[in-house]
């Protein structure tokens, strides 16, 4: 693009539409990088999504290991406590039996 200088000390385009055509460029990237920028909104979006429903399951699975824990814990305990008596309970009466 060449220019001179005009009498006011001003610079001023020699070429006719080289403004236009800049104009036209810029608005040109900047339609691309709009563009871009959808593109990349949409798979931040669907990344989103993903993640939030990875947790949801995350926290699904938390929930049953936590009901499965403590159901089965005290299911195990009881058991442990029943066998404990159990046994207390037949040495008793084995020595009862038996007069020792």
């Amino acid at each position: 693009m060449s220019s001179k200088n005009n009498y006011r000390g001003k610079t001023k385009n020699t070429k006719s539409g080289d403004f236009r055509k800049d104009l036209k460029s810029i608005s040109k990237q900047m339609k691309k990088e709009k563009f871009q920028i959808k593109t990349y909104t949409k798979e931040f979006e669907t990344f989103e999504d993903a993640l939030t429903k990875t947790k949801k399951h995350l926290q699904q699975v938390d929930s049953d290991l936590e009901t499965l824990v403590g159901v089965r814990t005290r299911a195990i305990n009881k058991q442990l406590m029943n066998v404990g008596e159990d046994s207390i309970t037949d040495s008793t009466a084995a020595r009862i039996s038996t007069g020792k």
